[in-house]
């Protein structure tokens, strides 16, 4: 007769039918195992009787004791000592009582007999797998990089962010030719300047050609609303260029592989901006192109060219000419008829003008003091001598070991468990990932960065002070005015670095160099984060008198030096000399003015200190998960 169990127990249920109780163990309905009967404990032996114990022996009669003395006045002699009396015989010891039988050992009880165990139960069905949700549509960053549809293509959907490649995507459906502009950014701030240029990319699938980067220039202050500059500037946001600069890539083949392409790139005279651009074209068909980081940096540029040398220090003046004797006094006439007065004795010659001092050469510069030799290192301390080890302590003996209990009867099988209910259908997976958009955020004083909630990554630049100006000395107090002029303090360094997959309590401390006043170098900037590495920018150094303070270093990421300040140029004319003052350098990352050095000091005929650089700032490009 088959078994209607319950449905839905809880373990540790149990059911009875036809006087067998089932129990359930979470996945089946057991029977318990029934235990066999305990055997009964045998009888303990009976104890051996004790010996009887030996009698005593009998105690040895005393010796006789001497006879005393008679009492006289005179005394007597002492009676001699009498004979110890033997000593008694000893007792016959008893004997050892015989050991008793030791009782026999109580027979064993019987086993009781095992219930029999229940057959196991059959394993339920495995409940059917839920549906898995729907894949979300991917998101796209708002304008990854900064870049806008360029080159005929007005499309920005053209433009997004691919989460699996971390890069730029651009590709069209419908269209072949397509491109995209990265921001402009500003050239000829310095004469004779030389960037570096730097693109990395890729393709979905190969193709032997359509692949184009290239660099466009526009003459004038960048119009309100215009981002970027591009040939064929359909799009609102883009400027027509004044002309294209070299061949930095046309028409190249491009695989699946990421590659780097760099680009020297020398400004022409007359341009004020210039943009990166790429192209995703005929060759390439609907195939997506992918961008990563499009950078410039500058890495050259050079002062105004150098005036003559300082002029040599100015001669002493030379001595003043003698003065010529003084012509002897007429003498007086004698006394009597007043004389006529004696003509006046003749002026003496006047002494002649020393002549000049001739131009004293310029002193040489005194010899650098020798380095002190370094101090002789101390002794070190003897080092104590080691303590004897103490003795071990015995090892404890180790204990008997238990008797080993009898093993216990294997109970009989039980009977099989019922057939598990099916599993219930799986939850409706969740949604997929969501849009992506970028924020950028700027500091510029110390304090700590939290991501805004959903950032998933960020890339960060880190600009240090620029170094001041050096400090002028000119002197107008002898017969010649010389104003004296100083060098440019050097631009800070800047650092750039990428943090991925941000976690949820990510922060960062923030420390932002101030700009060195005249003749002093700027301060730090620092991005530490509390996971990951930390990214510095080192301020530039100050303008010194006749050359400039070098540009800051950078360190943790991409590292970029900044600028050296310009020299200060000299003319000289009629026996004088005027010094006209050397720029300060810009930073190692162009953020407007920021990180750059101080102009120097002058020209003046007395002492001016050189201008203050400009403070540092960090930048943060946030990539927040929009939901």
């Amino acid at each position: 007769m088959a078994v209607n169990f319950p449905n839905n127990p809880n373990i540790g249920d149990t059911f009875v039918s036809n006087g067998v109780t089932f129990e359930w163990n979470g996945s089946a309905w057991k029977l318990p195992a029934s235990p066999g009967v305990k055997g009964l404990k045998g009888d303990k032996g009976d104890k051996g009787q004790k010996g009887e114990k030996g009698q005593k022996g009998e105690k040895g009669t005393s010796g006789d004791k001497g006879q005393k003395g008679e009492d006289n006045s005179t005394k007597g002699q002492k009676g001699e000592k009498g004979d110890v009396g033997q000593k008694g015989e000893t007792g016959l010891s008893g004997g050892k009582g015989d050991k008793g039988d030791k009782g026999d050992k109580g027979q064993k009880g019987q086993s009781g007999t095992d219930g029999s165990k229940g057959d196991k139960g059959q394993k339920g069905d495995k409940g059917d797998k839920g549906q898995k949700g729907q894949k979300g549509e991917t998101g796209k960053i708002d304008d990854p990089y900064g870049a806008v549809a360029a080159y005929s293509n007005q499309n920005q959907d053209t433009i997004s962010y691919n989460a699996s490649e971390l890069a730029l995507e651009l590709q069209s459906s419908s269209d072949s030719t397509i491109g995209a502009s990265f921001p402009a950014f500003r050239v000829n701030l310095a004469p004779n300047e030389s960037h570096k240029l730097s693109i990395k990319f890729k393709a979905s699938a190969d193709s032997s050609d359509g692949f184009y980067v290239r660099l466009y220039e526009y003459d004038g202050a960048l119009p309100d609303g215009k981002l970027v500059i591009s040939n064929s500037a359909t799009n609102s946001l883009a400027q027509e260029d004044t002309r294209r600069v070299g061949s930095w890539k046309e028409n190249q083949a491009i695989t699946t592989d990421w590659q780097t392409t760099d680009f020297t790139y020398t400004p022409t005279s007359t341009a004020v901006w210039a943009s990166i651009v790429v192209l995703n074209w005929t060759g390439m068909g609907s195939n997506s192109l992918y961008i990563r980081d499009p950078f410039y940096q500058l890495i050259a540029s050079s002062g105004d060219k150098g005036g003559t040398g300082t002029k040599g220090d100015k001669g002493e003046k030379g001595q003043k000419g003698q003065t010529g004797d003084t012509g002897s006094k007429g003498s007086t006439g004698d006394t009597g008829s007043k004389g006529s007065t004696g003509d006046k004795g003749s002026e003496g010659d006047a002494g002649s003008k020393g002549s000049t001092g001739d131009k004293g050469s310029q002193g040489s510069d005194g010899t650098d003091g020798s380095k002190g030799q370094k101090g002789a290192a101390g002794s070190g301390g003897g080092t104590g001598a080691k303590g004897e080890p103490g003795s071990a302590g015995a090892k404890g003996q180790k204990g008997q070991k238990g008797d080993t209990g009898a093993k216990g009867a294997t109970g009989s099988t039980g009977s099989k468990g019922q057939k598990g209910q099916k599993g219930q259908k799986g939850a409706t997976g969740s949604s997929g990932t969501s849009n992506i958009r970028t924020r950028v955020r700027s500091y510029t004083s110390n304090t700590t960065y939290s991501p805004t909630s959903g950032t998933k990554s960020i890339v960060v630049y880190c600009v240090a002070g620029g170094g001041g100006g050096g400090n002028a000395s000119g002197d107008t107090s002898g017969e010649q005015n010389d104003y004296g002029a100083a060098s440019g303090g050097g631009g800070g360094g800047a650092s750039i670095g990428s943090y991925y997959n941000l976690p949820s309590n990510f922060s960062a401390a923030i420390t932002i160099g101030g700009g060195g006043s005249g003749g002093s170098g700027g301060g730090e900037s620092r991005f530490n984060p509390s996971t990951g590495t930390t990214i510095q920018g080192n301020g530039g150094s100050a303008g010194g008198q006749s050359t400039g303070g070098n540009g800051g270093s950078g360190g943790g990421g991409l590292n970029c030096t900044g600028h050296q300040g310009n020299n200060r140029s000299t003319s000289s004319s009629g026996g004088q000399y005027y010094q006209t003052p050397g720029n300060g350098g810009v930073a190692g990352f162009v953020f407007g003015t920021r990180g750059s050095g101080g102009n120097g000091g002058g020209p003046t005929g007395g002492q001016q200190s050189g201008q203050s650089g400009t403070n540092g700032i960090v930048v943060v490009y946030e990539y927040i998960t929009i939901t």
